[in-house]
C-alpha cells in the first residue's frame, strides 16, 4: 500500500492561525522604525548580521530541544534555498530603510502580496477569489500612489533607489512565502522556522564580512537591536510560519499589510516621520485590502 503524503490542514473561517499572523504582523511592524533607529548607527549589513545572528542564537536551543526535532531539515535543498534568499531579503530590506522612510519601506514590503498570489497559482496552484484579487488590486494602486504619486520626478531621487530595493525585498520574500507553504508539508513550523533563521544567519556572514563595519550602538540601541532580533525576528518567524501552515498564502500575506498601521504610528511618534497624503490614501487602500481578505478567510 501506497502511503498517503500528509496534507497540512487549512483552517476556514477566522481561527487562532488567522490571528497569529496578525500578530507576526503586527510585531514585524515595529522593526521598521527600530530599523531606521539602528541603521543610524552602524550599516545595514551589520545590522542584518547582528539581527538574524542574535535571532539564530534563540532559535538554536528551541530547535535543539523540540522534541520532533528533525536533523534532515538541513539536508533538503529547498530549505537551503529560502534560508539563503530571506538573508537576501532582509540584505535588501535594510538597504531600502537606510534610504528612504520607515513607514514607506513598510507600505511597499506590503506589495509582496502581489508576487505571493502570482506564485501561489504557479507553484501551488491556488485559486483565488474575486475578493482576493480586488484586494491584490487596491494593493498594486496603493504602491503606486505611494511610489510615484502625482510628480513622476520622484523616481529621480534617492528615495526612489530605497523603494526599489524594498521592492526587490519584497519580490524575494514572496517567492520564501510559497516555497514555505510547501516545505510545511514535510516538516513543522518549529523546525522549519528554526532552520531557516539559522541558514540565514549563516550566508550573512559572507557580505558581513566583506561590507560591513564596526559595531558603535547606544545602550538605547542594543536594547532596541534586541527587541529587533528576537521578538521582531525569531517571534514572528515562527508565529508566521505556524499561521502561514493553516492558511491560504495569498490570504496571509493580506493579512500581513497590518504591520503598515503598526510602524507608520511608531514612525511618527518616534521618529517624527511626515505622512504623505498619498500614503494616507495608500494605506487606507492596503487596509481595504485586508478586509476584503478577512472576508474570504
Amino acid at each position: 500500500m501506497v502511503p498517503e503524503v500528509p496534507r497540512v490542514r487549512v483552517a476556514t473561517g477566522l481561527s487562532r492561525f488567522h490571528g497569529e499572523v496578525i500578530l507576526a504582523s503586527i510585531l514585524t511592524g515595529t522593526a521598521f522604525p527600530a530599523a531606521k533607529y539602528v541603521l543610524g548607527f552602524i550599516d545595514p549589513f551589520t545590522f542584518g548580521f547582528l539581527r538574524v545572528g542574535i535571532a539564530s542564537v534563540f532559535a538554536a536551543p528551541i530547535f535543539l530541544f523540540h522534541r520532533s526535532a528533525r536533523i534532515d531539515v538541513f539536508l533538503d535543498r529547498s530549505v537551503w534555498s529560502v534560508g539563503c534568499l530571506s538573508a537576501l531579503s532582509i540584505s535588501l530590506l535594510h538597504l531600502g530603510v537606510a534610504l528612504t522612510t520607515a513607514s514607506k519601506t513598510s507600505l511597499i514590503i506590503s506589495f509582496n502580496v502581489v508576487f505571493v498570489a502570482i506564485f501561489s497559482v504557479g507553484i501551488l496552484k491556488d485559486r483565488l477569489t474575486r475578493s482576493q484579487i480586488i484586494a491584490i488590486g487596491l494593493s498594486v494602486v496603493a504602491i503606486v500612489l505611494l511610489t510615484i504619486g502625482g510628480d513622476p520626478l520622484r523616481l529621480l531621487r534617492i528615495e526612489a533607489v530605497g523603494d526599489s530595493l524594498a521592492f526587490g525585498s519584497a519580490a524575494v520574500s514572496a517567492y520564501t512565502v510559497v516555497q514555505t507553504k510547501r516545505l510545511l508539508v514535510r516538516f513543522d513550523y518549529l523546525n522549519l522556522g528554526a532552520a531557516v533563521l539559522l541558514i540565514a544567519a549563516l550566508s550573512l556572514v559572507v557580505p558581513q564580512v566583506i561590507f560591513g563595519g564596526p559595531v558603535a550602538l547606544p545602550s538605547v540601541g542594543w536594547g532596541v537591536l534586541l527587541w529587533t532580533a528576537v521578538v521582531a525576528t525569531l517571534g514572528t518567524t515562527l508565529l508566521w510560519t505556524s499561521g502561514l501552515g493553516h492558511i491560504n498564502a495569498t490570504v496571509a500575506s493580506l493579512l500581513f499589510a497590518v504591520q503598515v498601521f503598526v510602524a507608520a504610528t511608531l514612525s511618527i511618534a518616534l521618529l517624527f516621520e511626515s505622512i504623505s497624503a498619498a500614503f494616507l490614501i495608500g494605506a487606507v487602500l492596503s487596509l481595504a485590502a485586508v478586509r476584503l481578505a478577512v472576508k474570504d478567510a
